[in-house]
């Protein structure tokens, strides 16, 4: 039974072992594409409310409480909005 990549192609002709395991490696490498699809849309998205809370009233202290995170974090989250509004995400 072949164990490693190699060991599944032989003269050009990918093994049933090889053919399962390519298959599984195309859908992961789809779930990390789709993940990180994902994680920007939503870092963007957060970016940009913690934007609004901001310019609507909401202090840096008052955003990181309501998010448990630091005053550092929404900083962060806010140059980030800066820089999607400008077009550079």
């Amino acid at each position: 039974m072949p164990t490693t990549p190699q060991q599944t192609v032989r003269r050009g002709v990918v093994t049933p072992e090889g053919r399962e395991a390519l298959t599984e490696a195309v859908f992961a490498a789809d779930l990390v594409r789709d993940h990180r699809e994902q994680a920007t849309r939503y870092a963007h998205q957060r970016a940009r409310a913690v934007m609004r809370a901001n310019q609507h009233g909401a202090s840096y202290r008052q955003i990181a409480e309501a998010l448990s995170v630091s005053i550092g974090m929404v900083q962060q989250w806010m140059r980030a909005a800066v820089r999607l509004e400008d077009g550079n995400p």
